[in-house]
């Protein structure tokens, strides 16, 4: 018997934008019509042009269509010395951004409105048996050969007007889907239009005489897609490829015209059920090239086969969602230990700047209980605040501990010798008295550096202004319209300074009261405090912007005119 060629099947359907949601669906296996499908081999499809949100694709390229016949219109009006509705446009369609619907309210949609179907779906697939090697199994390099054959014929044919290939390997036969907008120029309007009939290739037409040397009979017209089936075999001959073209049923019926013969037109079918009709021809061409004897035993070969490709997909399948809950399982504990990292390095800051200012400090191991921590001298006063910081430096709480009880020891260590410098000084004190003496101020100072008290540690900062506790909001209003704006601008710089310098100290609170209060009251004014210039146009306060006006004014620029003559020989 003699065997059969291995054949191209070739199928297109024009499509709606709404469609493009079903081949969207169809892509990512969801609906009811999956009984074709083998879910143990979805994982090796791939998406060869775009990615599986074609809805998005499609509204994308809708809207590059849509910007670009703007830009061509506003240069038209533009050209009609339209300036201002040209630039009314150009702002407009800036606005609308990339939805395509509200740049058809500005431009319209890129093609006819009595165009309900602008894209064009392909189907690309060959006969089933050429995907198999000797053995009956799928062979990974054909495979390979079949996507870079489609793929560089949809890029000679159609190029960027291919928005979307898809390569589906978990039906039957291996095929790829793929979505076209067919573009062309509206020559009239000079506007870019999606149009299936006025495009280069789906509206060709090739009319053919019934003999050579006569004229063309319109009866043997040939069109797009008849003349696509014979591009894409002339495609693959040029590859090299063992592929044929498919079943010749449109030159079968002009024969039939012209003899007179009755044709029942075939009507076009979609490619989801031309994948179907592939796949029971190419059922029917392995039957028939099996011997009769053969038969029983190729039965039980296949169900042998069969058993074991099932075996293999299962272990597939397991060894896959073992990787995937293994990798979930890494991803979980990759970001366990990030959160650990940064509530340690959180716990390392908040430990290190409460043992700095002194709310917490090193408790020494005692026979009772080991060394740890205790609250410092500057004791935080709220019991929020105190849960708070014991709840922060727990992740790095060992860490925290050797740091206070190094900060511990540096202090010993400098009392210590401020201890001893004191026992010198008072008695070199004790010696000048002796001696009916005065003792010196610096003897004294040193004798008396812990005399002062907490409070004394923070020296006020010279012109800063901090809140006074008991200031009612009458009483700040007044304070602040009696300040000059040469006055507001001298406290600013300092009140800020003394609130950075300030931390962990209560009156840090009202030093930063007192700087919000000094910028606001500036906002009011106009006042300008970085460049110490008065605007009172700029004033949120039209009252306040005249309150004082000390600021040096801006300067004027004056403009001197020379009207003096000079007098030139013979004048």
């Amino acid at each position: 018997m003699e065997e059969p060629e291995n054949l191209i099947v070739q199928r297109y359907q024009r499509v709606t934008c709404y469609s493009l949601g079903g081949v969207e669906a169809h892509g990512k296996r969801l609906g009811d019509d999956l009984e074709h499908v083998d879910p143990t081999r979805t994982h090796l499809n791939e998406y060869l042009v775009g990615h599986e949100h074609l809805r998005d694709i499609a509204n994308e390229h809708i809207a590059r269509m849509q910007k670009d016949n703007g830009v061509r219109k506003a240069a038209g009006l533009r050209r009609s010395r339209h300036t201002s509705q040209a630039r009314e446009l150009e702002d407009a369609i800036e606005g609308a951004g990339d939805d395509p619907h509200a740049l058809a309210e500005l431009v319209g949609w890129p093609w006819d409105l009595k165009n309900v179907a602008p894209f064009t779906e392909g189907l690309i697939s060959v006969s089933h048996e050429w995907f198999l090697d000797c053995e009956g199994s799928e062979d990974p390099a054909k495979i390979d050969v079949f996507r870079d054959f489609v793929m560089g014929y949809l890029e000679e044919e159609f190029g960027d007007e291919v928005l979307y290939a898809r390569f589906d390997r978990d039906e039957k036969t291996p095929h790829i889907s793929f979505i076209v907008a067919p573009e062309h120029e509206n020559k009239r309007t000079k506007r870019r239009e999606l149009s299936h009939h006025r495009h280069r290739l789906f509206g060709m037409k090739e009319v053919q005489p019934l003999f050579e040397g006569d004229e063309p009979d319109p009866k043997l017209t040939r069109r797009s897609y008849e003349l696509l089936q014979d591009r894409i075999a002339d495609f693959a001959q040029r590859q090299g490829l063992d592929l044929q073209r498919g079943e010749r049923r449109a030159a079968k019926e002009r024969a039939k015209r012209i003899r007179g013969e009755a044709v029942c037109k075939r009507r076009n079918i979609s490619p989801a059920r031309g994948r179907e009709l592939a796949a029971m021809e190419a059922e029917a061409a392995v039957e028939d090239r099996k011997e009769a004897v053969k038969e029983r035993a190729a039965a039980v070969e296949d169900r042998k086969a069969a058993a074991q490709e099932r075996a293999e997909a299962k272990e597939t399948l397991v060894g896959v969602r073992a990787k995937q809950q293994a990798a979930e399982q890494a991803r979980r504990e990759a970001a366990t230990a990030s959160a650990a990292l940064a509530a340690r390095e959180q716990s390392l800051r908040i430990g290190t700047q409460a043992v700095i200012a002194e709310e917490l400090t090193y408790s020494p191991p005692s026979a009772e209980r080991p060394e740890g921590l205790t609250w410092g001298r500057n004791k935080p006063k709220s019991k929020k605040r105190r849960e708070w910081l014991m709840e922060k430096i727990q992740p790095a709480r060992d860490w925290i501990v050797g740091f206070a009880r190094t900060t511990f020891g540096l202090h010993k260590r400098i009392a210590a010798k401020l201890a001893k410098q004191q026992a010198r000084a008072a008695a070199i004190i004790d010696f000048e008295k002796a001696q009916n003496q005065t003792p010196p101020k610096s003897m004294l100072d040193i004798v008396n550096l812990n005399e002062a008290g907490p409070d004394d540690e923070l020296r006020p900062i010279p012109g800063a202004w901090a809140v006074p506790t008991d200031f009612t909001v009458e009483r700040l209003d007044e304070h602040l319209r009696g300040l000059t704006n040469t006055d507001i601008c001298d406290a600013y710089a300092p009140t800020r300074d003394a609130a950075d310098f300030a931390e962990h100290d209560d009156i840090q609170v009202r030093y930063r009261a007192g700087q919000h209060h000094l910028a606001e009251e500036a906002a009011r004014r106009g006042l300008v405090i970085e460049l110490r210039e008065h605007h009172p146009g700029q004033a949120t306060d039209a009252g306040r912007a005249l309150l004082h006006t000390d600021s040096p004014p801006r300067a004027l620029h004056v403009i001197r005119t020379n009207h003096a003559r000079e007098r030139r020989r013979g004048s």
